[in-house]
């Protein structure tokens, strides 16, 4: 019998697999894919234990070996039925022949990552998982921490819910006597990404002080081309969204923007004449060619750029 695991979600990958495990009597025997040959591949699949004929083999990513993978769907058909045989793939290519055959002759369960369009249950479940922890976090605390662990996913706009950070976040916070705000700030940074829309968003906003210990905490930890060339992106999304003037959905598709981003650019683009656009725009395109020619240093540009944004005036 053969089970076929497919999806990035590691998190959700190891839930199924101990679910396996824990249905079975049999002790799982994992098998480091790196280090098959093809007589070893036979003897895994093929072969018997000498303790006992029911077997559990666990294997991750042997699709990565391409001539094994292969060999595994000509001998689909010979896997003993005392056999269960788990794969795991978190990246194979679903149009090969092989997998095609594989996953004919399998049980096959998807691992996908979460989005952020799954926010209200990630919360939900990582409320629940919290508890499991004897943690107990406030509804505010939740939406922090799932969107602190928001990530770039494979499709363009598409963001993504990192479950195994959360869960290694919470196996970290079990011991706290408190859990606050600012602990978990310490153990969940933020994605730079986030952390610059938060500049420009405190900018735009007039909040200076905030701004100012903001960018300082980034000056100390993050690389000052990244801040910049992450901020000029920003900014391109919001002059985007700001001079489009079509519904956010028909922009996600014109601009691949991602609906969520767009809401936020068109919150921050009602504080933000034409006219104004067009300035620090033009003040963008001046920082990155001065910045190239050293004549003026990366912090400096991102500083200049989120004065002038604080400062703008028609």
């Amino acid at each position: 019998m053969i089970t076929l695991i497919v999806g990035k979600n590691s998190y959700r990958s190891q839930e199924l697999v101990q679910k396996i495990i824990n249905s079975s009597s049999e002790m799982p025997e994992y098998i480091d894919v790196s280090a098959l040959e093809i007589g070893t591949l036979a003897d895994a699949v093929k072969g018997t234990s000498l303790f006992s004929n029911a077997r559990l083999i666990i294997m991750n990513g042997l699709s990565e070996r391409k001539e094994m993978w292969e060999k595994l769907s000509e001998w689909v058909d010979d896997i003993s039925a005392d056999t269960t045989l788990v794969l795991i793939e978190p990246a194979v290519d679903r149009r090969t022949k092989a997998y095609k055959a594989i996953a004919a002759a399998a049980t096959v369960m998807t691992a996908e990552p979460l989005t952020d369009r799954d926010r209200i249950s990630a919360e939900q479940w990582l409320q629940t998982t919290a508890q499991s922890y004897g943690l107990s976090l406030s509804a505010s605390q939740t939406k922090d921490m799932v969107s602190r662990a928001l990530g770039v996913g494979e499709r363009p706009g598409q963001y993504t819910i990192d479950q195994q950070q959360l869960v290694t976040v919470l196996a970290t916070l079990k011991d706290s006597p408190e859990v606050t705000d600012e602990l978990i700030a310490a153990v969940m940074p933020r994605p730079v990404g986030d952390s610059v829309f938060s500049l420009l968003e405190l900018s735009i906003n007039g909040n200076q002080s905030a701004r100012k210990a903001l960018l300082e905490d980034l000056r100390l930890n993050d690389d000052p081309y990244r801040v910049f060339s992450l901020l000029l992106s920003q900014w391109a999304q919001l002059v985007t969204v700001a001079l489009a003037g079509t519904k956010r959905d028909d922009l996600a598709q014109e601009a691949n923007i991602h609906p969520f981003v767009i809401k936020k650019m068109q919150a921050l683009s009602r504080h933000i004449t034409r006219e104004q656009l067009h300035t620090i725009t033009a003040l963008c395109a001046e920082l990155d060619s001065r910045m190239k020619l050293s004549q003026v240093t990366p912090w400096d540009a991102v500083e200049r750029l989120l004065l002038a944004v604080e400062l703008r005036s028609d």
